[in-house]
């Protein structure tokens, strides 16, 4: 199993950029991998919430089903990749794998940080910690970069 760790100061309040990131039709705005999203069931947001991503990230597209599995209102998510529902290249080497994200108010606005935990099935998992190093921590960074004008722009 692998994990990284990635968090950035972005220049508003908790409540600025909590309302941005809990829209998930607005994650394709920020996220620079997420092509679009659709909601699964009647739920948008907490616990048992599902969604469909479909994402670009290396080249390759994908598609999988995510699930919340905590929510905490204004202060922290947690979405689980569900065992069945992706699609594309690399989604049968995928074993499990969940995002942690949390708000945290701050000097000069929100330290919003991103804790990915994967693992690849049998041998590859080898491949996981290089994977999230070389590729989902630039992209978390990218993507934080791109929420901070998203929040930026909102506020002007």
């Amino acid at each position: 199993m692998g994990r990284i760790q990635v968090s950035a100061i972005l220049p508003a309040p908790v409540t600025e950029v909590w309302n941005v990131c809990k829209d998930v039709d607005r994650t394709p705005e920020w996220y620079p991998a997420v092509q679009s999203v659709r909601v699964v069931g009647d739920r948008r947001e907490g616990v048992g919430a599902e969604y469909d991503f479909t994402a670009r990230n290396v080249g390759r597209t994908v598609t999988y089903r995510v699930r919340v599995t905590d929510w905490q209102e204004g202060l922290r998510v947690r979405q689980e990749v569900v065992p069945g529902h992706r699609s594309g290249l690399w989604s049968g080497l995928l074993e499990s794998m969940t995002v942690v994200w949390e708000y945290t108010p701050t000097e000069g606005g929100t330290r919003l940080t991103a804790v990915q935990e994967m693992k690849l099935k049998g041998p590859a998992d080898l491949l996981t910690q290089p994977w999230l190093w070389l590729f989902d921590r630039q992209l978390y960074r990218r993507a934080f970069r791109r929420l901070a004008d998203v929040v930026r722009t909102e506020r002007n």
